[in-house]
C-alpha cells in the first residue's frame, strides 16, 4: 500500500462506525477492484472532507439534508490555491463530489448499512462549455513562450527539463504519474515511442505511445543536459538539487508557476485533452 494512502487511512477514526465503513470501501475498492493508488487518494480526500465538516458524523446522520448542507459548505469554504485564497468550487469540481460520494453511499446501501442513499434521484450538477479542458493553440503558445523566453530559470538542466515535461504532456496525453514515473529505458528515441508500464498507468495496462517531433526534440535538448550530471537515478526526470527523481511536489511548483504568469486557468490535467 502507498505510504501516503496508508497516512491517510491512519488519520480515520476507527471507532467512529461510518469511518469504519469508508475504511473497508477503500480496502474492498484496493483490492478487489484495484483501483489506483491516485483514484484510492481522490476518493479519501473528497470523503475525508465531508468528515471535516461534519467530525462525528454517524450512518444514522446520512441523509439529503446533510448532503445539501455539504456541498453549501463546500461553496462557501476558504482555501489556499497556490499563493492565493479562494472560496467556492468549480461545477465540474461539485460533480467529482456527487459521483465519489453517491459510490461511497451506494455501497454503504447495498451492504444494508444505511437504508437510503441521499444521492438516489438527485441530478449531478451539469457542466457547461465554460468547462473546456483543452488548451487551444493561442494557450499553447502563452505556457510555452514563458518557459522558453520570460522565465529565468536557475539553469540549463532545470530549463530543459520543465519545457521537456510540459511539451511532452501536451504531445503525448499521458496522466500526471505516469510521466513523473518515466524512465530514460522507457523513451525509444529511435523507435519514436514511449512505453508505460502496467503499474504506473491508471487502468493498470501497460501501452506504447507516440514520440512525437516537437516532443522528442525537446526531451533530446534535455538529455544532453541531464548526461553533464551525476546521477544514477533510472528516472527520466531529475531534481536540480539532489539529482534524484524529479517529485509531484516539485511538479505542482512548476505549474503553480506557470499558472500565475499566464492569463487563463492552466493545469496539467488540461495538457493531457490537447
Amino acid at each position: 500500500m502507498d505510504s501516503k494512502i496508508k497516512d491517510m487511512l491512519s488519520s480515520l477514526d476507527r471507532d467512529n462506525e461510518l469511518q469504519d465503513k469508508f475504511y473497508e470501501f477503500i480496502r474492498e475498492g484496493m483490492h478487489t477492484q484495484a483501483k489506483s493508488d491516485t483514484t484510492t487518494k481522490n476518493y479519501i480526500y473528497s470523503i475525508r472532507n465531508l468528515f471535516r465538516f461534519r467530525p462525528r458524523l454517524e450512518l444514522d446522520d446520512i441523509d439529503r439534508t446533510l448532503v445539501v448542507d455539504f456541498f453549501e459548505w463546500l461553496d462557501n469554504r476558504e482555501r489556499q490555491v497556490g499563493n492565493k485564497m479562494k472560496s467556492g468550487i468549480k461545477k465540474s469540481t461539485k460533480k467529482t463530489y456527487h459521483i465519489r460520494l453517491d459510490t461511497f453511499f451506494s455501497w454503504l446501501k447495498n451492504n444494508g448499512y444505511i437504508a437510503k442513499n441521499p444521492f438516489d434521484n438527485m441530478k449531478k450538477p451539469r457542466v457547461g462549455e465554460k468547462c473546456r479542458k483543452f488548451l487551444n493553440r493561442q494557450e499553447i503558445d502563452e505556457v510555452l513562450n514563458f518557459m522558453k523566453f520570460e522565465k529565468d530559470w536557475s539553469n540549463d538542466l532545470v530549463k530543459t527539463r520543465n519545457i521537456a515535461l510540459i511539451n511532452l504532456a501536451l504531445h503525448s496525453g499521458l496522466r500526471k504519474n505516469e510521466l513523473l514515473s518515466l524512465k530514460v529505458s522507457d523513451v525509444g528515441f529511435e523507435r519514436k515511442e514511449m512505453s508505460v508500464k502496467k503499474p504506473n498507468s491508471k487502468s493498470k495496462s501497460g501501452r506504447i505511445v507516440p514520440l512525437t517531433y516537437g516532443a522528442r526534440r525537446d526531451l533530446e535538448v534535455y538529455m544532453r543536459q541531464r548526461q553533464q550530471q551525476e546521477t544514477n537515478s533510472p528516472f527520466l526526470w531529475i531534481s536540480n538539487n539532489t539529482n534524484e527523481r524529479f517529485t509531484k511536489h516539485g511538479l505542482k511548483h512548476l505549474v503553480n508557476k506557470i499558472k500565475d504568469k499566464v492569463d487563463f486557468n492552466f493545469h496539467l490535467h488540461r495538457c493531457r485533452y490537447t
